[in-house]
């Protein structure tokens, strides 16, 4: 199924057309962000503003905007609502190009460079590969996606955007 909520000039994009996984995409007017969850994580919001909040995700970007495009600024791995556990892979003061992590029986291993290539084994073993930079005509078309009605098609006009080529 398909969602779309919009906080102000914010709006937000989640599908779950991928076997097991949602994918949500966050457009704001100088930041992106993309996460991975799985059907099973989905949990009611504690504060009744959406249908349903993600209670862990296997990865989290946030790209920000800079001469003109949106490069790669944060990324975190294995994030749990209960426990607030999150493993930092790109933050303030961390920068991993290449690690490790293992969270409730999850394997995670991610490589940093051109791209975001991030294996993960467990349950619901999946390989992605993610752009760590976008063009400012890629991100308008981002914007547009998620502020419009074309989410409703699915995916797919914009997973050749999000996607390493």
């Amino acid at each position: 199924g398909w969602m779309r909520v919009s906080y102000g000039c914010s709006p937000i994009v989640s599908n779950q057309h991928f076997a097991n996984h949602c994918h949500s995409l966050a457009t704001r007017r100088n930041a992106n962000a993309r996460s991975l969850t799985r059907n099973e994580w989905l949990i009611s919001d504690p504060d009744f503003r959406l249908p349903f909040i993600f209670g862990r995700s296997d990865i989290e970007t946030w790209y920000r905007a800079s001469e003109f495009k949106m490069g790669l600024d944060r990324v975190r791995l294995a994030w749990d609502y209960d426990t607030k556990h999150a493993f930092p892979v790109r933050d303030y003061g961390i920068d991993k190009r290449k690690t490790e992590h293992v969270y409730k029986g999850v394997q995670y291993r991610i490589e940093l460079d051109e791209s975001i290539r991030l294996t993960i084994d467990g349950n619901s073993s999946r390989n992605i590969d993610w752009r760590t930079e976008l063009t400012g005509d890629e991100v308008r078309g981002l914007f547009e996606y998620a502020s419009d009605e074309s989410w409703i098609g699915g995916w797919a006009p914009v997973a050749d955007v999000i996607n390493e080529r």
